[in-house]
């Protein structure tokens, strides 16, 4: 899926226009994060911004009209839901690095230091979400004991690749707004669609707490289920066949294939394929650590797909960029430039 209606804010005059890439700065600092833009070659911008405000979050839809250089310190207080309408974003998160393309979308963590660089014809639509408002939405999700900040992982999602029901959600709102009778923005439905945001976006996407609310969605699954998952987690790297699976579970293949479809909704190997594909991701992004120490550390892709149970590298690489709305080698080659730009430009 696409944004269906990526210019529904366009009936809306910008709050905001200017060509000074001061004053970008200090608007996009009040109404985002703290950052600063920087316009590449010192060139005048060409920029405009329009916003709505949903109870205590909002819809932004921004562009530069230039290329463009944001850095943006840590900010717990807000995240940022990014859609990327046109052009290109390269984001370095601290512990990752990946580029956003036309098409995608991506969460950028508040506790981490941002650096962003934009395309001459880079738009956004972003939802800005207060962090306390996440907080309270993964609490009512599962029984989750928040001693960390929330950080999502540090990807950007092909929206063809990977359908979910925040974008849906965000679309909707925005063809809605589009009405001049749209009532989506008033006080009896703002702070609803708020938390229906917040919801959807500690549910449906990758964080530090994601194996809680699995743990907790999983606890009315039967025994055999719970076994067999455990099985699968402690030999991601192990070839394992559906009689392996069932003789761990305690039961016939057919039936774990029945119990995984009715509180899984999913089966036995696709589920493990998830589990192996999120394994690859961290090994990957632990390749650029280049300490030596960490579990992916000098690993090069092909030995981090065998490393987790990928036999066929072709599928490997296709089920990872299917995922992940990258391939493999992007993830791997990020990750290691991220390390040397880390380790020859000393942090301030």
């Amino acid at each position: 899926m696409t944004m269906t209606n990526p210019n529904a804010l366009q009936r809306i005059p910008p709050q905001f226009r200017t060509v000074d890439p001061e004053e970008i700065s200090r608007h996009m600092s009040s109404a985002f994060r703290p950052n600063r833009s920087t316009v590449n070659g010192g060139e005048r911008a060409d920029f405009s911004h329009r916003s709505l405000r949903l109870g205590g979050a909002s819809i932004h839809q921004v562009r530069y009209g230039r290329a463009a250089q944001v850095d943006a310190p840590p900010f717990e207080p807000v995240v940022l839901a990014m859609f990327t309408l046109s052009g290109c974003a390269t984001i370095d998160q601290e512990d990752a690095r990946f580029e956003a393309p036309a098409g995608s979308f991506c969460i950028l963590n508040s506790a981490r230091h941002l650096k962003i660089g934009l395309s001459a014809d880079f738009e956004q639509l972003t939802v800005r979400l207060d962090s306390a408002t996440l907080a309270r939405a993964l609490l009512e999700s599962g029984d989750c004991d928040l001693r960390e900040d929330l950080a999502f992982a540090p990807c950007a999602y092909d929206l063809q690749q990977y359908p979910n029901g925040f974008a849906r959600f965000v679309d909707c709102i925005c063809s809605e707004l589009s009405r001049e009778a749209s009532r989506c923005a008033t006080p009896a439905v703002a702070p609803h669609l708020e938390r229906t945001l917040a919801g959807l976006l500690v549910t449906e996407f990758r964080h530090n707490y994601s194996h809680l609310l699995e743990a907790g969605h999983r606890s009315p699954a039967p025994a055999v289920v719970r076994r067999a998952e455990e099985y699968m987690r402690e030999r991601l790297g192990e070839a394992l066949t559906m009689l392996d699976l069932a003789r761990a579970a305690g039961c016939s293949a057919r039936s774990l294939q029945q119990a995984f479809r009715q509180f899984r909704h999913t089966t036995p190997s696709a589920w493990l394929r998830l589990r192996r594909l999120e394994r690859a991701r961290e090994l990957l992004l632990a390749s650029g650590s280049g300490s030596g120490s960490g579990s992916g550390s000098g690993m090069s892709v092909t030995a981090i797909a065998y490393a987790c149970g990928f036999t066929h590298l072709s599928k490997f690489a296709a089920h990872y960029r299917l995922r992940f709305g990258e391939p493999p080698q992007q993830t791997w080659r990020q990750a290691r430039t991220g390390a040397a730009a880390r380790i020859t430009t000393p942090r301030s």
